[in-house]
């Protein structure tokens, strides 16, 4: 039978969801839920004022209706008594409350969850406006360190206690594969509003510091506690390792036919224990880079492109590549070229070979213009000048021990 369901937001608890500082002023997100289901959920929801939200969507329909203040979404500003319809996969933003703050209703006919659409951009924008996001209150100050983004990690990592609890409540751990990484390495230009890593480089660079990065794997029963591994795995071999645990194959051609190829490896023995990574080597691209700027087979590292921070042009080597020996000097600091010269110069003519044999793939696969739009190139072959400017040095490189 259906329900007739009566609340006042003064019988809900509020919850602040989103902090930011404003200088010496906390801004903040207070929402009440006043209905929180599959199906639906309704949510009286207060913008301190100047609170500056990213360009997001939802996972399912979102109305929003303005009670009092201003909100400007975009361009757009939105007054007492404005009504905004977000379908699912639309988005906007991003989302300033005004001087005086914003007071709203928002419904939900689904699943509420935000979905983020610029991240980086949006950290850029808090940057420019001199805004810093701040963890929830319950954390502020519990890291060793006392930063913000220190007592955001603390944050983070109680979230994913609370999961891994209920995946245990449920007794379906047995059957669960958790993994815990990050998508890059630390971006160091906005210390200390990042991450730290002991590698050289940042994020949007190819030396270590940018790729580089600590995974956890937890499945009991299946994992054994505490096992320790170095070999060559990346997260783009997660659509193949977990197309296999699920019984399926990575697809061979998208939906129109046309042949496709994943960069992914099947790391299902590794994760069992059972077998040795099934990559051996790692191409190193930054956000324009067309062919790899440096690449990885084994333990030896070759890097065209020295660039130290993700701000700048690319800066690329004369001829010759830096070598590294990522055992011994994982930290990039000896050049093996220079240093072992007469001694490993033939190294270098393999790493050259193993990145020009990239360009088949070009020819064979070409990249599709909707998933490169944020390439400086949008779409690119084998001829183009930007890939062969970087061809060119990879010969030099081949030829180098000659």
């Amino acid at each position: 039978m259906p329900d007739l369901i009566f609340r006042r937001v003064d019988g809900v608890p509020g919850q602040e969801v989103r902090a930011q500082l404003h200088g010496d002023r906390r801004a903040g997100v207070h929402c009440w839920f006043l209905e929180w289901s599959p199906s639906r959920t309704v949510i009286y929801t207060e913008y301190d004022p100047g609170l500056t939200l990213e360009v997001h969507g939802h996972r399912s329909d979102h109305v929003i209706y303005i009670l009092d203040g201003l909100l400007r979404v975009g361009d757009v500003e939105c007054r007492p008594g404005s009504m905004i319809l977000l379908e699912h996969g639309a988005v906007f933003g991003p989302l300033v409350a005004g001087p005086d703050g914003t007071r709203l209703l928002e419904f939900y006919t689904g699943d509420p969850r935000p979905v983020s659409v610029d991240p980086e951009g949006y950290l850029a924008l808090l940057a420019q406006r001199g805004i810093v996001p701040l963890p929830h209150p319950d954390f502020e100050g519990k890291s060793m360190g006392k930063s913000k983004y220190l007592d955001s990690l603390v944050e983070l990592d109680h979230w994913v206690g609370q999961v891994l609890d209920k995946v245990r409540e449920l007794g379906i751990e047995q059957d669960t594969l958790v993994v815990w990484t990050t998508d890059n390495g630390a971006w160091q230009d906005v210390y200390p509003d990042c991450g730290y890593t002991p590698f050289r480089g940042t994020k949007g660079t190819d030396y270590e510091g940018g790729s580089r990065v600590p995974a956890i794997a937890w499945w009991p029963g299946t994992i054994e506690p505490g096992r320790r591994n170095s070999e060559i795995v990346g997260s783009l071999d997660f659509m193949a390792t977990f197309a296999t645990l699920a019984g399926l194959t990575v697809p061979t051609a998208d939906r129109d036919g046309v042949p496709t190829m994943f960069d992914s490896c099947d790391q299902t023995a590794l994760l069992r224990g059972e077998g040795p990574s099934t990559r051996d080597h790692w191409f190193y691209m930054t956000e324009t880079e067309l062919i790899p700027g440096a690449v990885r087979v084994g333990k030896w590292k070759a890097i065209w492109n020295i660039r130290e921070g993700w701000k700048g042009e690319r800066e690329y080597t004369n001829i010759a590549p830096e070598l590294f020996d990522l055992w011994n000097d994982p930290g990039e600091r000896y050049d093996r070229f220079m240093n072992g010269w007469a001694e490993k110069t033939w190294q270098a003519p393999q790493m050259g070979a193993k990145a020009l044999s990239l360009l088949p793939t070009y020819q064979q696969y070409p990249n599709r213009e909707l998933q490169t739009a944020g390439l400086s190139g949008a779409v690119f072959g084998a001829e183009d000048a930007q890939v062969m400017q970087q061809v060119q040095k990879l010969m030099h490189a081949i030829a180098s021990n000659k």
